[in-house]
């Protein structure tokens, strides 16, 4: 956890938070939820492309919407639609998934802040570490 609290300290909380998830199943994503939120409520059915969700925390309400094949068919991404998310940072919640799911994510490197110069450039975060690729 002394890695989550010093990426808290490099980046600004994120209005919301955006991850793309390789090679992962619904499922897992969900159980992986689970653990993490107080309640996940489903809105949508889950054999959707597009699944919308509600994910409690300390009486706070956290949309969430899963995009399956959101950047190619291996990639799903997760969208939390708000900043109280136990989460700083895109880079904050990918590490988290790499570590505990042992999953390739993916999230971008500017925030939610648009740039020529880096449009290309994304975090590729695994259990290993974090490297800066273009994608």
């Amino acid at each position: 956890m002394a890695k989550q609290t010093e990426q808290h300290d490099e980046y600004q909380r994120q209005p919301d938070i955006e991850v793309y998830i390789k090679n992962c199943t619904v499922q897992e994503i969900i159980t992986w939820l689970n653990d993490i939120f107080d309640d996940v409520d489903a809105q949508d059915d889950l054999e959707k492309t597009s699944i919308n969700l509600t994910c409690m925390l300390a009486e706070q309400t956290i949309p969430l919407t899963i995009y399956i094949g959101a950047a190619g068919k291996l990639f799903t991404s997760l969208w939390f639609q708000s900043d109280q998310t136990p989460w700083a940072s895109d880079i904050d919640c990918a590490s988290q998934i790499a570590v505990t799911l042992d999953k390739e994510v993916r999230c971008a490197t500017n925030s939610w802040e648009e740039s020529e110069d880096s449009d290309n450039q994304w975090w590729k975060v695994t259990k290993e570490g974090k490297e800066v690729v273009n994608w």
